[in-house]
């Protein structure tokens, strides 16, 4: 997704470690913008190191069940 662009889906939803169905929301609340990939990593708890780079996240990103099973209906 380019700068600036949507979110092709409102919500990802995925089943955590303790086999619980959990949902994140793509958009802010506020202002119904797409939150982007770093803000969705810190919602799911991923450690990114400081300094990262797009290529580098996209991989700690892909790691996270969340990012497993991706459809889009």
């Amino acid at each position: 997704m380019k700068h600036g662009g949507r979110c092709p889906v409102d919500a990802i939803e995925y089943v955590d470690d303790q086999n619980v169905k959990r949902t994140i929301e793509c958009y802010d609340d506020d202002d119904g913008e797409s939150k982007g990939l770093l803000k969705l990593t810190e919602e799911l708890n991923v450690h990114v190191p400081q300094n990262c780079k797009l290529p580098e996240l996209k991989v700690f990103v892909s790691q996270h069940p969340a990012f497993k099973n991706v459809s889009r209906t």
